[in-house]
């Protein structure tokens, strides 16, 4: 995402600009620092080549990686010019431009103007079947996963296809540098025989068995560790070229078993020395002895084998995958830019496709792929190029971007000139410094000079907490203004940023302890990412075209209706929508996208009342190619979607879009993917409220206020000591490809630069503070610090046992000092500050002029509520307090949401009073203030009926999605189930009673459809404002072919369906979906006491009790506090305080005596 460029907006080009915008230069790379205007800069370039150089707009071509930031360019330019030119430039991101052009080629390529896209959520399944056929001779077997698939290799798969194929690499590629799959295999299995022999390593009982013989017994284990090391070396060395590494690499093993024999001959087996061997020479080193070992020669050994191994199968997957695409005419998102790359370069159709543009820009180029790059040097064969871009900001290199190509222009344009642009508009001087201070990235000059105390350190607690307390304390004082050193701030100036979503959600907690409000821009919120929160305000806009909230968004983000446009059609009297569907495209600057809106919306609304919902999903993808406006991982998260839909879209029963749906999606908290990266678009600023996101998510944003906690190597994730699983796939495998022939086994891999540029990410979010907190993570007393061990390794092994560290607090605390003495005004430490008012007392409260601490105010809120249910609280004039003296005059016409149910109008039938407390203001439960033990009936006090009742219903619906059909399969799911809850196997035990009579009625034979299927009726009733919501049990389909409503009751009695109206409801909710059917029946299954028994009630039946079910909804929608009905149901209400129950079930203590 672009940086931000409020900070120069409305000002002259500064700094380096001016050198950008006149060169005349037909090659440019702008490395541009954060916060250097730089997309002010392109603009600006793009005005003087059309204003005063006459270039034609429509001859411009400006690529970037997000639809909002393609539309950003042009409407800044159509400002800059003051006039509609701007819309004609060519504005696209990578993807959407490579669809369009293969689209208009599709007559010389081999696919079809209407090519199918492989859509992640389609490339995983495609890659799953793959899987399941594919025989993984190599890998050994896995425990089947919830999905069904062999844990961990499907991922694995996707992976590591993924990153090769975006590398440029083809399965041939990588086949021609894996050795042969003989030669794996044994070196696999000389893995097992040293595994096998180093075992006993860790045979501490036998070890000291008989005290005096645990020398000399280590001494023989680590002689016959060698002797098997010697004879792997004589079998593999001068073999192929593969097994002559192997051997070359166990000499260095077997010179670190000779420094551990002397070692211990010298010092004995004291200590850590007792499991120094067995850390060293085996898969699982001594945590509790050493503090870190995240590899050592045996690791490093078995996950250089694994690679292979796993790389014969998954080539072999890459493969298939390829060949699958080409049958199917099908292009997957990397083939899309690969296929447009190669089209530039097409010696028939090349010349023509180029000679469009006469200028190319491209921003954000420290994120592009390689194929990426291949397209920009096609382009800039006919025409001037920009790049724009900035290594210090490369921070996606783990997921397959190459920071390089930036620097890599200089191969393929051996002209470019390089400009600079080091001027930040962002931050204060002091913070670009601290950054700088780091040595791992450029120096910046702040354009607002320096300010005061604009780096605040503060020593964390090692507890994440506890350090969590310290950050929510930090902001609350902010709000406050209670830090003498630092300015009050607003909440929305403010921004928590951290480095794993794990931080987020404990951070969140302190803060909504603190009653702080805030956002959460990663997944652990539920909140959606920007391009697919379009995708469902497109949704809510079909459902309800009076949306003109929903409808804006969708204008804005995908149609890119410059601001402008919008407010032409905003001032009609009548709404957005309406405005839009009677507008003349030809009124607006942007007429064709205008035109597009109209027809795209059109055809979608009548689309979802004729098609399924599955149908309709695909002609909106299909209609408005969203998916190519939208970012590579809001892409991922619409695969999300769109299993979402698919599980939505019950079996046998055909779902359309509707307004339910919409309210269902809003509901799903998983629609994001979770990586512990955090999310890997940029999120956007949320107003009003402190915002917390990680650093991917804060890219290309910016506070006043920036706090980062838990900077501490063992919080912020550095790279794995363990290489070969981590990087071996996707780093050694394409170097090797490239000509790279190090020596894998002994070289130290460890690259921390994306690390340091991402902390340096975050720091220049700042603008004008920037808190600190990390501790240095020192290891345990009774640990050795694993770099120590370093020192028995052979002479030719380069890395370290401890793998790669930042030494972060070390470094940090480094910079800070620095600056400190540099410029004493611009750092300050506030630990002591911080400290002392994270363990404050909550605050206390001021009640008529005294101070009393919340234990007294909660004594004297009680005492005044016993006052007032006794009629003794004296009265206060409100006016002595600025309260309105008689607010009952006031006409509110706030009326509270309701929702009913079945169960809610049950409740209104047996007493209004209790169905507005339970139903509508969601009362408090004070049956802890009386006696309600007698209250209920059981035949079985030791029992929780209502446990065994939701057990037996969520075993049914566990059994509809995993397809149980046997009973031992529902008994087996109840035990399971039961005991991880805590269930009594008395109460498992009733719970099996309910399966064995579920499975004695005729109902398991039926084929079902659904099961917990939820609805919402809105509209209902045109004259209740509350919607009608439930959960179906099971919907069925009988022998004779109809479809049944059921549900499951697990009672000692039959339901008397004349004092339910839920049957009725059920059936009511399911046909209004129904388009070409009727549920006729809906009946009860007992499988408590009462049964084994299905009593079926006909549609026909039940609407009989139609009106008496709509008079009764419509005194439920208006129903209050008012009088109280007495009677059987006060046994069970959870309101006795109130003192309305009947005499003889009243438990308050003053009604007893």
């Amino acid at each position: 995402m672009s940086e931000p460029e409020s900070d120069t907006d409305d000002i002259d080009p500064k700094g380096n600009q001016p050198a950008v915008i006149e060169s005349n230069e037909s090659q440019i790379r702008v490395n541009a620092g954060a916060g250097t205007g730089k997309t002010s800069t392109m603009v600006w370039k793009i005005e003087r080549q059309i204003k005063e150089q006459g270039a034609n707009p429509e001859r411009i071509l400006a690529l970037t990686f997000a639809n909002k930031a393609a539309t950003n360019v042009e409407t800044r330019v159509a400002e800059e010019l003051d006039s509609t030119l701007g819309y004609n430039i060519s504005s696209y991101t990578y993807h959407s431009f490579c669809h369009q052009l293969l689209n208009e080629y599709a007559y010389y390529t081999d696919h079809p103007p209407d090519f199918e896209l492989i859509t992640e959520s389609t490339s995983a399944t495609l890659i799953q079947e793959i899987v399941q056929k594919i025989d993984f001779d190599l890998i050994e077997p896995m425990t089947p996963g919830s999905d069904g698939t062999r844990d961990n290799i499907l991922e694995d798969t996707l992976d590591f296809i993924g990153e090769i194929k975006r590398s440029g690499h083809s399965p041939d590629d990588v086949e021609s540098v894996l050795p042969a799959q003989s030669d794996v295999m044994r070196a696999h299995r000389a893995v097992q025989e040293i595994q096998h022999t180093s075992e006993t390593l860790w045979d501490l009982d036998t070890l000291f068995a008989d005290g005096g013989s645990a020398g000399p017994r280590m001494k023989q284990w680590l002689i016959d560790l060698r002797k098997e090391l010697r004879a792997i070396i004589d079998e593999f060395d001068g073999e192929s070229e593969f097994l002559t590494e192997i051997a070359d690499y166990l000499w260095e093993f077997e010179e670190t078993v000779e420094y551990v024999q002397e070692h211990l001959r010298r010092d004995g087996l004291s200590g850590s020395n007792a499991t120094l061997a067995a850390s060293l020479f085996t898969g699982h080193p001594n945590s509790n002895r050493f503090q870190v070992i995240d590899q050592n020669p045996f690791i490093r050994l078995q996950e250089y084998v694994d690679l292979y191994r796993k790389a014969h199968d998954f080539t072999e997957a890459y493969r298939i995958y390829e060949q699958s695409l080409e049958e199917r005419n099908a292009l997957d998102y990397d083939g899309l830019i690969q296929s447009a790359a190669e089209l530039l370069n097409d010696d028939t159709v090349g010349d023509e496709i180029r000679a469009e543009w006469d200028y190319v820009y491209c921003d954000e180029f420290q994120d592009t792929h390689h194929a990426e790059l291949d397209v920009v040097d096609a382009l800039g064969q006919d025409s001037d190029v920009l790049v724009i871009g900035d290594t210090d900001q490369a921070i996606y290199e783990w997921r397959g971007t190459s920071p390089g190509n930036l620097e890599d222009l200089t191969d393929i344009f051996p002209d470019i000139t390089s400009i600079d642009l080091n001027l930040n508009f962002r931050s204060y001087q002091g913070i670009l410094d601290f950054t700088a201070n780091l040595g791992h990235t450029d120096e910046l000059t702040a354009h607002r000079g320096r300010g005061e105390n604009e780096v605040v350190k503060v020593d964390g607690y090692p507890d994440r907490e506890a350090q969590a307390e310290q950050v929510a304390s930090t902001v609350s004082h902010l709000l406050q203004g209670r830090f003498d050193e630092i300015d009050q701030y607003e909440k929305d100036e403010i921004a928590v940023i951290v480095r794993k979503n794990s931080h987020a959600r404990t951070v969140a907690e302190q803060l909504d302890a603190e009653s702080i409000p805030f956002s959460v821009s990663t997944n652990s919120d539920g909140e959606q990412s920007p391009g697919v929160e379009t995708v469902l305000s497109y949704f809510r806009l079909l459902v309800d075209h009076h949306d003109d909230t929903n409808l804006y968004r969708v204008l804005l983000h995908l149609y890119g209706l410059p601001e402008s446009d919008l407010r032409l059609l905003s001032q009609e009297d009548e709404g957005l929508y309406d405005s839009l569907v009677d507008a003349d495209p030809s009124d607006f600057a942007a007429s064709e996208r205008v035109e597009r809106a109209i027809s795209d919306i059109t055809y979608l609304q009548k689309a979802r009342k004729t098609s399924s919902l599955s149908g309709f999903y695909e002609k909106f993808l299909d209609r408005t190619k969203i998916q190519w406006y939208l970012t590579e991982d809001e892409r991922q998260d619409l695969a999300q979607l769109e299993n979402k839909i698919e599980g939505y879209d019950d079996k046998g029963i055909q779902s359309m879009l509707t307004s339910d749906f919409v309210d269902h999606l809003d509901l799903q908290e998983t629609i994001s993917r979770e990586t512990i990266e955090g999310r890997i678009e940029s999120a956007e600023k949320v107003d009003d409220k402190v915002n917390l996101m990680t650093v991917h998510g804060a890219k290309g944003l910016d506070f006043e206020v920036v706090l980062i906690p838990y900077l501490s190597d063992d919080e912020w994730p550095s790279v794995p000591g363990n290489h070969a699983e981590i990087n071996f796939c996707y780093d050694v495998l394409q170097k090797k490809m490239d000509g790279n022939n190090e020596d894998w086994l002994t070289t130290d891999l460890a690259d921390l630069h994306e690390e340091w540029r991402t902390l340096h990410v975050a720091i220049t979010r700042a603008k004008e503070h920037l808190f600190f907190y990390g501790n240095s993570g020192e290891p345990d007393d009774n640990q050795v610090a694993a770099g120590e061990i370093d020192q028995y390794l052979g002479n030719g092994i380069e890395w370290s046992v401890s793998g790669a560290k930042m030494n972060l607090w070390s470094a940090l605390t480094s910079s800070f000092e620095q600056l400190k003495d540099e410029h004493p005004q611009s750092a300050i430490d506030l630990t002591d500050v911080v400290n002392d008012r994270t363990i404050e007392t909550k605050e206390n409260i001021t009640y008529w002029g005294n101070v009393v601490d919340p234990g007294e105010a909660e004594s004297q809120l009680l005492d005044f509520a016993g006052q007032l249910r006794a009629g003794e609280l004296d009265p206060v004039d409100p006016t002595d307090f600025d309260l309105r003296a008689n607010p009952g005059s006031v006409d509110i016409e706030q009326k509270i949401a309701r929702e009913h149910s079945h169960s809610s109008l049950e409740t209104f039938k047996s007493c209004p009073r209790r169905h507005y407390l339970d139903h509508v203001v969601y009362a408090f439960d004070d049956s802890g203030l009386v006696d309600t033990s007698g209250d209920a009936e059981s035949s079985d006090p030791q029992i929780d009926y209502a446990a065994v009742g939701t057990l037996f219903h969520d075993v049914a619906e566990e059994a509809y999605w995993h397809n149980y059909t046997a009973k031992d399969e529902w008994i087996s799911a109840v035990d399971r189930l039961g005991t991880r809850r805590g269930l009594s196997d008395r109460e498992r035990a009733r719970a099996k009673d309910g399966v064995n009579r579920f499975f004695t009625t005729p109902v398991p034979g039926w084929t079902q459809h659904a099961a917990e299927w939820p609805f919402v009726l809105e509209g209902y009733l045109e004259d209740i404002g509350g919607v009608v919501k439930g959960y179906i049990d099971g919907i069925y389909r009988n022998p004779a072919g109809e479809l049944v409503v059921l549900d499951y009751k697990n009672t000692k009695e039959r339901k008397d369906v004349t004092e339910s109206y839920q049957l009725l409801l059920y059936l009511e909710a399911l046909n209004e979906r129904l388009s070409d059917e009727e549920a006729t029946q809906a009946g009860y299954v007992y499988v408590g006491e009462a049964g084994p028994e299905v009593d079926l009630y006909d549609y026909e039946e039940l609407l009989e009790f139609r009106d008496d079910l709509h008079a009764d909804l419509r005194a439920a929608d208006v129903s209050s506090y008012g009088d109280p009905d007495s009677g059987l149901i006060c046994a069970e209400c959870l309101h006795h305080s109130l003192g309305c129950a009947d005499p003889g079930w009243d438990r308050r203590p003053e009604a007893n005596q």
